[in-house]
């Protein structure tokens, strides 16, 4: 948890954040009872929580280029992602389609952030096979996909019953994170971590169709748990798209401007070319 904040906190103010909106950010993230609660003690999400926030805060400033260590950052996080939690894999496929969609504007740039994240997580798929050999995931059935008549109605299934199953409370902070990103402005870091958000929100609500116990039991069982390891990147995107609006409204230093030469000055400046200009007076 704390390394999650710090990294929230530095990443932001790195980006631009003013000091308010990154402590912000990070305290309201420290208080997501769904992701740091005594429950979540010693499960995957909490350490997978931080493997995403690096995996997109490094995505973004590799596609940006905004520092020489951005590379390595996003092989530790495909490196983290991967070798956590299977769906640390999903979310580094959905930030290499999102590279491969980058390529098209700026050549070249798309193409090294896709190997950063396709090498380091092929290692550590490798590297599982070879140790532990070839682990079925037994609770689902994939099978399934190839009979669209029967999976269609358990996604309707899964989907009804993740309505059914949020309080009041989520709809009221969704509400609310719906007026945050309304209050933004366009942010191309902001929106990316936000578009990863959503591949894993969209996974964690389809996934429970593939259930061999059924999609009710795993929505009702698992998925408020996983979908809080998203909660990292949502903060960041929304704090990414709330920087000019803070920027904006942020009072800036008062200076009066000097009219024959452009230039700023302050009080103590003006008061003294006044007096340069005095003429001296001889006593008759």
């Amino acid at each position: 948890q704390v390394a999650t904040l710090l990294l929230l906190f530095g990443w932001l103010r790195r980006r631009g954040a003013s000091r308010p909106l990154a402590l912000g950010a990070a305290a309201l993230l420290a208080h997501f009872e769904p992701l740091y609660r005594g429950f979540t003690t010693g499960m995957a999400e909490v350490p997978l929580s931080f493997a995403f926030l690096l995996l997109g805060t490094a995505f973004c400033d590799r596609l940006d280029r905004t520092d020489g260590g951005a590379s390595r950052r996003l092989a530790l996080a495909a490196v983290l992602c991967a070798s956590t939690k299977n769906e640390g894999l999903f979310l580094v496929a959905a930030a290499l389609v999102l590279a491969a969609l980058f390529a098209f504007g700026r050549r070249g740039v798309g193409a090294r952030a896709a190997a950063l994240l396709a090498l380091p997580a092929a290692v550590i798929v490798a590297a599982h096979r070879v140790v532990r050999g070839s682990l079925p995931l037994r609770d689902f059935d994939f099978t399934l996909l190839t009979r669209p008549a029967e999976l269609v109605p358990r996604i309707a299934e899964a989907l009804s019953t993740a309505v059914a199953e949020t309080g009041p409370r989520t709809w009221i902070a969704a509400a609310a994170l719906a007026v945050l990103l309304d209050a933004g402005k366009r942010s191309p870091a902001g929106t990316r971590l936000l578009v990863l958000a959503a591949c894993g929100f969209a996974a964690y609500l389809f996934l429970p169709a593939l259930a061999v116990a059924a999609p009710r039991w795993l929505v009702q069982t698992a998925l408020a748990r996983t979908v809080s390891a998203l909660a990292p990147l949502v903060a960041a995107g929304v704090a990414m798209r709330l920087v000019p609006v803070f920027a904006s409204g942020s009072p800036r230093p008062s200076a009066v401007s000097d009219e024959s030469t452009g230039s700023e000055r302050g009080p103590a400046a003006s008061v003294a070319s006044r007096a340069r200009r005095t003429p001296w007076t001889r006593a008759s």
